[in-house]
């Protein structure tokens, strides 16, 4: 069984940012050349693919990086680079940058106008396969708004794009140059009773325009894992208050009912050729078998307290040691958000949420606004910090 982390110990946003999705463990590793060696002029990592937004339209987008191109100055480990890119809205062509690490195969990179920001992201395994790119669009109501409608959408990757003109101009603002790329915040070390010691890490990667949320453990007997999350955070704005930034983050929730979330576990289950049992606890049978598979639903909207974060949850649950990880595959894939996407028929609710950021060269700490709401102008007025201690990320 999938060990389940006490998630509301983390500050405002990213409290929501980790318990949207099904957590599961995930093992990751390098992309491009799985030894890890830097080969000059060989890509280190690129992709491409396209997708169709919501009002007709196909998008093209490519990222690329070379050895050349060095290292980012803005990383946790020693194997971030930098990346960029173009994408090709219509007759519009945005440039794209980011950052991409191999040590935990996470990558993210944006791009703005003042209408819509984009953001691309997504991650590969340990063997350079990429598990799934999710395209999030945050655009404006209309040039006089102050509101914003965001969508997310499942990336189709393919093998290269023909993208021909010159990119716009990059627009000035989203996070300071400073704060972008890796932090790190070490927030739990406990011991089991078979004496196997966690420690829990929460990683931030910001783009200048849009934040991805991961979270991982490592065990004493040498084991690593990753809990990975698919909502992208996108900037809505950045205000400069001197001492520290105000910023406001806007992203995409999509609402599954109980039937579209059961809908897609037995499409699941179909699709890799398993069998498996409803349970209505995360407590395994006590007759239950080394090769019996369970699994349990939750909708948030059974919980007041969840009901804005949407979509249901998923657990697997088994007693042996499958020879394919069924948890990590529902999660590593974000199963269930795509198969939300893709029906089409799931509008996203738009919510926003808003903090302080403090930063130095070294260091980050978030002070989360005691606030979460689909009404901007109320997350723009909000004046309450949450009352504990704000975390301090690290290089």
């Amino acid at each position: 069984m999938v060990k389940q982390k006490a998630i509301r110990k983390i500050v405002g946003f990213i409290a929501m940012a980790v318990i949207i999705g099904a957590m599961a463990a995930c093992n990751m590793g390098n992309m491009g050349n799985n030894n890890n060696q830097i080969v000059a002029g060989e890509p280190l990592f690129s992709i491409s693919g396209k997708f169709n937004k919501t009002g007709g339209g196909e998008v093209l987008f490519k990222l690329t990086d070379t050895a050349s191109s060095g290292r980012s100055a803005h990383s946790v480990t020693n194997e971030s680079f930098a990346i960029s890119g173009e994408l090709a809205d219509g007759d519009i062509i945005f440039r794209l940058t980011g950052t991409y690490d191999p040590a935990t195969g996470s990558y993210i990179a944006s791009s703005s106008s003042s209408l819509i920001r984009y953001s691309i992201s997504g991650a590969f395994d340990r063997n350079g396969k990429s598990l799934g790119s999710i395209a999030t669009l945050l655009v404006r109501n209309s040039t006089t708004s102050d509101d914003w409608t965001a969508f997310s959408y499942v990336v189709d990757e393919v093998a290269a794009v023909l993208i021909t003109g010159t990119p716009t101009d990059v627009v000035q603002g989203g996070i300071p140059e400073e704060a972008q790329g890796w932090w790190i915040y070490s927030y739990d070390e406990y011991t089991n009773d078979d004496g196997i010691t966690y420690w829990d890490n929460l990683n931030v990667l910001f783009s200048q325009w849009s934040i991805i949320v991961e979270m991982e453990s490592t065990r004493s007997d040498g084991y690593y894992s990753k809990y990975r999350e698919i909502d992208t955070y996108t900037v809505v704005e950045v205000e400069n208050k001197g001492s520290y930034y105000d910023v406001i983050f806007g992203w995409p929730q999509y609402g599954g009912t109980d039937a579209q979330v059961r809908a897609a576990v037995q499409q699941f289950l179909t699709e890799y050729n398993l069998t498996a049992e409803e349970i209505d606890s995360l407590d395994l049978p006590q007759d239950a078998q080394e090769t019996d598979l369970f699994y349990s639903i939750g909708i948030y909207d059974d919980d007041p307290e969840y009901s804005r974060y949407g979509h249901g949850y998923v657990h697997f649950l088994y007693t042996g040691d499958f020879s394919r990880n069924i948890s990590n595959i529902w999660s590593d894939t974000f199963y269930l958000e795509r198969y939300l996407m893709n029906l089409g028929t799931v509008t996203p609710v738009t919510y926003y949420v808003k903090f302080q950021l403090t930063f130095t060269d070294t260091s980050m700490t978030f002070a989360g606004y005691n606030i979460s709401s689909s009404s901007l102008a109320e997350v723009k007025a909000a004046t309450s910090i949450h009352d504990y201690d704000p975390e301090v990320f690290t290089r």
